[in-house]
């Protein structure tokens, strides 16, 4: 196998490397036929293999009955782990992938391992349903599936499963599901957050309508927070979950950056019209590169713009690489590349050059657009090595295992990371491998923008930190789910929860006990990858001939977003010239039509025709050649659907509706800015709309909120504010720029901000507004940030060329917007030690209190009046009773059963001052109270408040005083029990004596805990702020007094 450098250096072209070490588990000393006896006369390579330390650390957990979260990357043999553990004590498990294509791997590695150990492993998805039912009836279909030993299937089928069962119509899988022993959920980090919710309430409704004695082994390789998902695994199945860690399994790897062709002779000629380059304005960068040689190559393409932007001809000298020229050196390589292009008219572009230059038989292209059967033949042809070269757009990124993979090559990089890395995941996965390969080619206006700005940028984005994936537990798109599909089956709405009945009526889907019109039509279109109907919107391809192809069916939600008409399909290379609808009034849109992009197609349509005619006058006006499909095919025409976002506040219903359709177009003029020194080249744009009437609706349950700025705020720099608070998401916190999105609304003089989930994560429910306040105003945006802003929002990229790059009023408005979600989010309080900020009480902050008093009745207090009460954030609970020589009665209860019911929702438990409040319980003979709180002590559950004040002011106090100190307002104090009592005829001598002491002093006694239980909620929020500036204050090396105010 030849190293790309060394072809690069043959061909003259200049390039940048980055070496990624390789990264091999830790094996240990047990090998897959100790642990399955049965492999040993196999045959099978993996039966004398080692496991890896997180296999058999997940093997060990299985089997000693637990739930799983093993977290470990590519190539590390996650499924290999729970496989042992099925194989070698009979469980049956029903593996769920995000595709099947994409599980393409690992199912045949199953199938290999079930047919040697003579198991049965069944594949089951809509499509396969319907092709085995037609060949072995439903019948044979569900013995065949009752009988395996493994089914392997897509979360997709399993919600349609499931939603049959309880009803009139079982699942097929119904026996299988009766009997089954585990669920494994492989790579959950390719779910949206509301899929994720989704598998969630799938957990719980199988463990608890499907198999009472189900387990959960969850495969991931970057989930962030695996303690909150073992927690809610174990709090639907009372079993631990366990996390097991191990490391990816990659070769060392080389990355080149292919930089440019004879870049000395360009660098040279260059140097000679320093001063007319100069002369546009360019930084102290341009003059440091052309007076260097290695700033140059750092700063090529920027260099090469300014001298665009000076007017001046490069005389015949092009930097630019050719793909072509090196992707055909390695048409005999002894490895497998794959070429990812950014579109399917390049793909066959190269494809066709290569062939030319390599021969016709040594490079095939993969895309949809090819047949599937042409597909199979090459894929085959790839992992027997007949051939070594394959170009494709992205069907090849998705999961297809196609052999021993050596290099990846990326002519133009993706704008998503996530795509990146899943492209780059498709090499070295053979154990064989001893070092791969990537290889960069710019080629598209996003790599070009990176590299303008430097190779530093590009190394940047390559470097950056992962998006994070978090699974909320808290989502109130789990407790919907669930709670329509109880309020769905025969009698199942008097079985739900107070919080599901809560949920369902607040979004008019309950009412009375009875599920409305809104609830059910919910259910029938809560599909997996889109709350809409099941069958997808039909996709056709118009060729200039006038033949039709049928492409993949897209979303109702793409519909809205990406295909109206005049808008680009970038998968197929054409236009969306036609919607067709189910009748000539209707609204739904069953087909759309996509056509070339040409001027003799748009011409056909009266709406496209007047865009097209605008785009030539701006063409005209900047004096440059009209050709619609070059400026695509160069990048520099993309399309975009402005949508009108009606959100809800909180959680509930929002709906998208397309508003309108705009063309961007970027012009071949450049502009010169200078911030700092550093030199900024950018294309000039225009924006220009499309007339196009827009169709299609798109709604669902998500969160959601409205912030009304002020009349005199710029809207243009409210969304440049905005687009700055994504950024800072994106790099300070990971979270994936689709996971929040805003839009700026202008109602007459008022102006609005409307910020929504696009699917269900219960973030905006748990952000902590503050805190990204803080993160925003303290940030300092980079030159990689102009590239991900003019990515993510090019309306607001130009509100930040209009400042001059300054990015100071983007900053302003962020903050303006994020202190209004500041003060509802949190209480303001003016204490003695200052302005403290809280959270506002919540059970979203998942703290509760518990607090208690009692009075007693007689002087041996063999009598007692007490009130045991728990505060969870948003109400109190928890009534009066009375305790007797005999012990107490049972109001207590239910606090005791409130507060396992939160802990096991994932709630902490605060206290003040625990000692005394144990040894009151002792004395009120509520010892299985007590014992509930020692042991949730012991888990680390339960904190003291007061133990809190004492680690910030150095001393302890009771309650009332440590309140009164930080001037917190306790309205309700205990000695008004006493004087309530006083009057109360609650003598022995009374023969009603107890009932008249419950009746007059319990109302009181729960009144003063309440406002006990309302008080250590609010003096714990206050305290924990103040111990995190406490830590602050240490940290920055400032002495501290301690001590109360």
């Amino acid at each position: 196998m030849k190293e790309t450098g060394e072809i690069l250096r043959e061909l003259g072209y200049d390039f940048y490397t980055l070496v990624e070490e390789p990264v091999k588990p830790e094996l240990v000393d047990v090998t897959f036929s100790q642990l399955i006896p049965r492999f040993a006369s196999s045959g099978l390579e993996i039966a004398g293999k080692r496991l890896y330390r997180h296999q058999l650390e997940a093997y060990n957990a299985l089997v000693a009955g637990k739930n799983l979260i093993l977290r470990s990357g590519t190539g590390s043999g996650k499924t290999e782990a729970w496989f042992a553990y099925a194989a070698s004590h009979g469980a049956r498990v029903l593996a769920a992938y995000p595709t099947l294509a994409l599980s393409n791997d690992q199912v045949n590695r199953l199938k290999t391992y079930c047919e040697a150990l003579g198991m049965r492993v069944s594949i089951i998805d809509a499509p396969t349903r319907s092709r085995l039912a037609q060949s072995m009836g439903i019948r044979g279909l569900r013995r065949e599936l009752a009988s395996s030993n493994i089914v392997v299937t897509n979360p997709a089928y399993l919600l349609m499963e499931v939603k049959k069962l309880g009803g009139e119509r079982p699942p097929l899988l119904r026996e299988f599901l009766s009997n089954l022993d585990l669920l494994v959920l492989d790579d959950i980090d390719f779910y949206s957050p509301r899929s994720l919710a989704i598998l969630l309430a799938i957990c719980r409704i199988l463990r608890e309508r499907a198999s009472p004695h189900l387990r959960f082994a969850v495969l991931t390789a970057m989930l962030e927070n695996p303690e909150e998902l073992a927690e809610f695994l174990q709090s639907i199945t009372g079993v631990e979950a366990v996390i097991v860690n191990g490391k990816p399994f990659h070769p060392r790897n080389t990355c080149y950056v292919v930089l440019g062709r004879n870049l000395r002779v360009v660098w040279n000629s260059l140097r000679e019209r320093r001063d007319e380059i100069l002369r546009i304005g360019a930084g102290r960068d341009i003059a440091a590169a052309l007076d260097s040689y290695d700033e140059f190559l750092k700063n090529v393409y920027k260099v090469v713009e300014a001298v665009r932007a000076a007017g001046l001809d490069l005389a015949g000298l092009n930097p630019h690489p050719d793909p072509a020229e090196l992707i055909s050196k390695y048409a005999d390589d002894a490895g497998l590349t794959i070429v990812f292009t950014q579109s399917i008219a390049r793909a066959e572009e190269l494809r066709r050059r290569v062939a030319a230059e390599a021969g016709e038989g040594s490079v095939a292209a993969h895309h949809h657009l090819v047949d599937k059967e042409t597909r199979r033949t090459v894929e085959e042809r790839a992992r027997t090595g007949a051939l070594r070269l394959l170009i494709s757009p992205r069907t090849l990124s998705q999961g297809i295992d196609i052999g021993n993979v050596v290099r990846i090559v990326h002519v133009g990089l993706p704008e998503s990371l996530r795509e990146f890395l899943q492209k780059e995941g498709r090499k070295g996965r053979r154990e064989g491998v001893e070092w791969t390969e990537s290889v960069i080619i710019p080629s598209s206006s996003w790599d070009y923008n990176l590299l303008k700005r430097g190779t530093d940028a590009l190394v940047k984005w390559v470097s950056i930190s992962r998006e994070r994936v978090v699974v909320n537990p808290s989502n109130k798109y789990i407790t919907l789910v669930e709670a329509l599909f109880k309020a769905t089956r025969p009698g199942g709405v008097r079985s739900l929860t107070p919080e599901e009945s809560k949920l369902l009526t607040s979004l008019g889907m309950l009412r009375e006990y009875v599920l409305t019109s809104v609830g059910k039509r919910a259910w029938m279109r809560l599909n997996f990858y889109e709350f809409a109907p099941s069958l997808g919107v039909k996709r056709i391809r118009r060729r200039r001939d006038g033949s039709e192809q049928y492409l993949e069916d897209i979303s109702h939600v793409d519909l809205v977003e990406r295909f109206q008409v005049g808008c680009i399909d970038y998968t197929s290379d054409g236009m969306v010239t036609r919607h067709a609808r189910s009748s000539e009034t209707g609204r739904l849109v069953t087909s759309v039509v996509v056509e070339d992009i040409s001027e003799q197609v748009l011409r056909r349509y009266e709406p496209l025709a007047l865009a097209l005619e605008e785009y030539e006058a701006v063409k005209r006006r900047w004096g440059e050649e009209s050709s619609i499909a070059s400026d695509y095919y160069a990048g520099r025409l993309h399309t975009e659907v402005d949508c009108l976002v009606k959100p809800p506040e909180g959680f509930g219903l929002y709906v998208k509706l397309p508003n309108h359709i705009n063309w961007i177009l970027r012009s071949t003029t450049l502009d010169v800015f200078v911030v700092d020194g550093r030199t900024i080249v950018s294309p000039r744009r225009r924006v220009l709309p499309v007339p196009t009437p827009t169709d299609g609706v798109y709604t669902d349950y998500t969160y959601g909120t409205l912030v009304e700025a002020d009349p005199t705020d710029d809207p243009s720099m409210l969304r440049l504010g905005m687009a700055l608070t994504e950024i800072v998401m994106r790099r300070k916190l990971g979270i994936p720029f689709e996971t929040i999105k805003y839009d700026v609304i202008v109602v007459g003089d008022r102006k609005f901000v409307s910020i929504h989930e696009p699917e269900s994560a219960g973030l905006l429910e748990k952000l902590d507004w503050l805190e990204l306040r803080r993160l925003v105003e303290g940030y300092t945006p980079d030159e990689l940030d102009e590239c991900l802003l003019e990515a993510i929002n090019e309306m607001a990229y130009a509100a930040l060329m209009s400042r001059g790059f300054d990015w100071t009023p983007a900053k302003h408005y962020a903050s303006k917007i994020l202190e209004r979600l500041v003060l509802r989010e949190r209480l303001r309080l003016q204490l003695p030690v200052g302005e403290v900020s809280v959270p506002r009480p919540s059970r979203a902050l998942k703290k509760c209190v518990v607090s208690g008093n009692y009075y007693a009745l007689d002087d041996s207090s063999f009598f007692l009046v007490y009130c045991i009460g728990v505060f969870d954030g948003e109400s109190v609970r928890g009534s009066a009773g009375l305790k007797t020589p005999e012990g107490p009665d049972n109001a207590y209860i239910e606090a005791s059963s409130i507060i396992s019911g939160l802990l096991d929702s994932g709630f902490n438990l605060l206290v003040y001052d625990s000692q005394e409040f144990l040894v009151m319980l002792e004395r009120l003979g509520m010892r299985s109270l007590k014992a509930k709180l020692m042991g949730a002590s012991s888990l680390g559950l339960v904190e003291d408040v007061s133990e809190r004040f004492t680690r910030v002011f150095g001393e302890r106090l009771p309650l009332t005083e440590a309140c009164r100190a930080l001037g917190l307002e306790k309205t309700a104090q205990p000695i008004e029990v006493a004087a309530t009592a006083s009057k109360a005829d609650a003598k022995p001598s009374n023969p009603y004596w107890l009932r008249e002491a419950l009746e007059k002093i319990g109302p009181e006694l729960e009144r003063v805990t309440g406002e006990d239980l309302r008080t250590i909620y609010m003096l714990g929020l206050v305290l924990e702020e103040l111990e995190k500036g406490v830590r602050g204050v240490q940290a920055s090396g400032v002495s501290y007094q301690k001590g109360p105010p």
